[in-house]
């Protein structure tokens, strides 16, 4: 008996020792949530129209969120969502679905306030806590001024509703829980350094997430530091791979170009003879202003010149300074 009463204390004691560790890093690993306000921001011609820049050519939101590859949204599907195709170097099989964004009441974020909307815009999380993945740029949206923020609400409650069913991202493990750790609330009023052409340069590539590709990554998705606006990164979706180029002031980035140039290439595509990615959404930044595109210029000239070689078109080798696999790495 006695024997018996140790065997059954023992799996007492593992039991309770397995809940107490999935109870820990439940919380440990639980999204940091603020609570939503009643806040309502009131639509107007301005806000509306900035709202739509914001949505449908600056941030290339819509780029994501609508059925179809990297191109423009076709017209009549734009925000309805759709599932982001897995790179096929992933070693992970996740299901990213980039949800819709339309006010459909059912499928989309019809039923939503406005402060869940903009919750989800700047911290992370949906409407009931959920955090999203790093596919969503939150932690650069983050910076997104509250007036800003209020006319893309706007903007977004003013687009078709349309109906599109999709399922809830499916992350492996332990991507699912370390995902949970990147919500961070906003809990103070944000607003824009507009005060220099090239602070409001850096805010303007702050909401086209520029750096967000355009700079080297450790194996988590974080920027290594000083190796911002580097490039390097290589994405794979498809066939084609798709190598981030150099954004910095050295003769290996955009030394050599001038304002004229730079809104050339951000328009066309081309760069020395070469055609961008279409994952570079030059076909939306058509429509960015000159003074926007200028000003965004003049912010990577002021970055630190880095001399970093990237070439699609050469062969891929491995780069000491970004430690990627890239065209042109041993070169550097």
């Amino acid at each position: 008996m006695r024997k018996v009463g140790l065997i059954l204390a023992g799996l007492v004691a593992l039991l309770a020792l397995i809940v107490g560790v999935f109870i820990g890093w439940t919380l440990l690993f639980r999204p940091r949530v603020r609570q939503v306000t009643d806040r309502k921001y009131v639509p107007s011609p301005q806000r509306l129209e900035r709202g739509r820049y914001i949505v449908a050519t600056l941030g290339t939101c819509l780029r994501c969120h609508s059925p179809g590859g990297m191109s423009k949204p076709l017209a009549g599907t734009e925000g309805s969502g759709r599932l982001i195709p897995s790179p096929q170097d992933n070693p992970f099989k996740h299901v990213i679905v980039a949800p819709n964004i339309t006010p459909d009441n059912d499928t989309g974020i019809g039923r939503w306030t406005d402060d869940e909307i903009g919750r989800a815009i700047r911290e992370g999380v949906d409407r009931n806590g959920r955090s999203f993945t790093l596919a969503m740029p939150c932690l650069q949206y983050r910076n997104m001024s509250d007036e800003d923020l209020a006319s893309v609400v706007v903007y977004l409650r003013s687009i078709t509703p349309l109906r599109n069913s999709l399922p809830q991202t499916q992350l492996a493990f332990p991507v699912q829980f370390l995902v949970r750790l990147v919500p961070l609330p906003v809990n103070s009023p944000v607003s824009a350094d507009l005060s220099t052409p090239e602070r409001r340069g850096q805010y303007l590539a702050t909401l086209a997430t520029c750096n967000e590709c355009h700079s080297s990554h450790d194996f988590a998705h974080h920027p290594n530091d000083g190796l911002e606006f580097v490039g390097g990164d290589v994405v794979r979706f498809g066939p084609a791979a798709a190598t981030a180029t150099n954004l910095t002031p050295d003769e290996t980035g955009i030394g050599s170009m001038t304002a004229g140039s730079f809104r050339e290439l951000m328009r066309t595509g081309q760069l020395r003879g070469q055609t961008l990615h279409p994952i570079m959404p030059c076909d939306q930044y058509v429509d960015v202003t000159d003074d926007d595109l200028n000003d965004i210029y003049l912010y990577l000239r002021s970055l630190r010149p880095v001399k970093h070689i990237v070439d699609a078109a050469a062969v891929v080798t491995k780069c000491r300074i970004c430690k990627n696999q890239h065209g042109g790495g041993s070169l550097n």
